[in-house]
């Protein structure tokens, strides 16, 4: 059997569960990136069949290709990842991409500090820590497991992103920090009520708690954050928030009724409102 046959049959399996399209990506991301198979010949391929096979039958149970992989693509960086941890997306990869275009460099002789809040599998931190390696990064999450992915990725790329177990919703917890110069977070956002609108892949696998809030307080991460962040943003600093299309005016709204100012919506490459960059009236010290 050839490579070429072999990748044929296996996004035909596939067919049973995603479209062709999906298929044939999820496909090249297994051949290319578990088999190192970037050209399709005759090279004999009986070696791999075995984990092909096992590959294939969490695929089919509808388990994500980055989880089946334990590893995830996300600003031109690979992370590892698990069910402990979010799937990195492109919008926020987009919302990195934001940051790095706002600091493009040191504009001082200190080093620019950063927050992420909620780090996950640390994409964030880690990356933005690995394309800017004079900026001090701190990232937090309440999840030890989550944290620990996150640590296994920054010892992957080299980064001393300063990583810290703590739950934002503990105000207690917020004398433990400095002042930053850019606070970060994607919060969980999506209310309860809206479980049943997403795929199976995300409810079954992915960790609700990264994902859902109540009914009732849909934007509670957003109001505690910008709380936290009136305390600790430095007078010359940012707070960047990824949303979604449908929260976003509401997050504009909360930031501005907050003192916020400069408060800026900005669109994703599909044209949907998914990232709120905003800064804190405070006179800078004397």
């Amino acid at each position: 059997m050839t490579i070429r046959e072999a990748f044929s049959g296996f996004v035909s399996q596939l067919l049973a569960v995603y479209e062709e399209n999906e298929a044939k990506n999820i496909g090249k991301i297994v051949f290319e990136d578990t088999f190192n198979l970037r050209h399709f010949s005759s090279e004999n391929i009986f070696l791999h069949e075995k984990k092909m096979s096992q590959i294939l039958n969490k695929l089919l149970k509808n388990e994500p290709v980055q989880y089946v992989l334990e590893e995830a693509d996300f600003y031109g960086l690979k992370f590892f990842v698990n069910r402990s941890v979010l799937i990195p997306r492109q919008e926020t990869e987009e919302l990195v991409h934001l940051i790095l275009q706002k600091y493009p460099k040191p504009l001082t002789v200190y080093p620019i500090s950063v927050l992420d809040i909620g780090t996950g599998s640390g994409c964030i931190a880690v990356t933005i820590q690995k394309k800017r390696p004079t900026f001090d990064v701190w990232a937090i999450d309440f999840s030890e497991s989550a944290l620990k992915i996150a640590r296994q990725n920054a010892n992957r790329h080299e980064t001393d992103v300063r990583l810290v177990c703590s739950d934002i919703l503990n105000k207690e917890n917020w004398t433990q920090f400095p002042d930053f110069h850019i606070i970060v977070s994607n919060p969980p956002y999506i209310a309860n009520k809206e479980k049943e609108l997403m795929s199976a892949n995300v409810l079954d696998f992915e960790p609700h708690e990264a994902l859902f809030v109540s009914d009732e307080n849909s934007l509670l991460f957003y109001e505690t954050i910008a709380a936290f962040s009136i305390l600790k943003l430095r007078p010359d600093g940012t707070l960047f928030f990824e949303c979604n299309e449908f929260n976003a005016p509401q997050v504009v709204e909360l930031l501005q009724s907050k003192g916020f100012c400069d408060v800026t919506l900005h669109t994703d490459m599909q044209g949907k409102h998914r990232m709120v960059e905003a800064k804190i009236k405070k006179l800078l010290p004397l």
